[in-house]
């Protein structure tokens, strides 16, 4: 006769079985929910994501309503409503961010790129879309479209990335070392979003609009390596 006991307890473990595991260790990506030890080198692979925002906003904030008052024809009315337009899309976007990337651990793909690294991973070809801003001789809906499509990547793209210190480890020293390196590496950044264009304004004139296209190139082209760095320096929680 079967004991009862044992017949209760492999039910349990069956039922344990099938309702536990829902597919995590099959995905579950090692290297980007793997905790390592936060130093300078990690810090710093996390801070440069900085250049992210820097990229698609630092330039955009000083240079872009004279380059489309200048150069694309627009008004300064028309140049301001783009503007206005791109922070309640921003504001809206940005509301529903956080629940999607708190919850996409629950795909294939979350858990194989990493539900706060799956969109450090988008915004690396994302940070390309931001040369579209500079094309010169385009109609007023383009530059409305570039310039939301621009803001909203920025926005929510950059949020997951924001609660990484807190993931990465609960150690209030190393969670201080991460957010410093942040800071000091987007100071920086800002200070070559003046620099690089006064250099490139040397060599071209002043009707040119060619300065604001390359500077947008370069500082999207080494952003877009920076971006990589900080995908394979930093961890999700898991």
């Amino acid at each position: 006769m079967m004991d009862t006991n044992d017949t209760g307890s492999e039910r349990d473990n069956e039922f344990q079985a099938t309702n536990l595991h829902d597919g995590w260790d099959e995905y579950q990506s090692k290297k980007i929910y793997q905790p390592r030890k936060i130093g300078v080198f990690r810090s710093l692979g996390f801070g440069v994501f900085s250049f992210f925002s820097i990229s698609m906003q630092g330039l955009v904030g000083a240079w872009l309503l004279f380059f489309y008052t200048t150069f694309c024809g627009l008004s300064a009315g028309q140049g301001a409503t783009i503007f206005l337009i791109g922070r309640v899309a921003d504001a809206i976007a940005s509301l529903f961010m956080g629940n999607m990337s708190d919850n996409i651990y629950k795909y294939k793909l979350g858990r194989i790129f990493g539900r706060r690294h799956i969109f450090i991973l988008a915004a690396a070809p994302a940070v390309l879309f931001a040369i579209t801003l500079w094309v010169t001789g385009m109609n007023y809906w383009y530059y409305l479209i570039t310039y939301l499509i621009t803001t909203v990547l920025m926005s929510v793209l950059q949020i997951p990335w924001e609660t990484l210190p807190n993931e990465m480890t609960k150690d209030y020293n190393s969670r201080t070392l991460l957010s410093t390196t942040r800071m000091v590496i987007a100071g920086l950044g800002n200070m070559l979003a003046q620099f690089v264009p006064a250099q490139l304004f040397k060599f071209y004139p002043q009707t040119s609009p060619m300065p604001y296209l390359i500077m947008q190139v370069m500082f999207s082209v080494v952003t877009f390596v920076l971006i990589l760095v900080t995908y394979h320096t930093t961890w999700d929680i898991s």
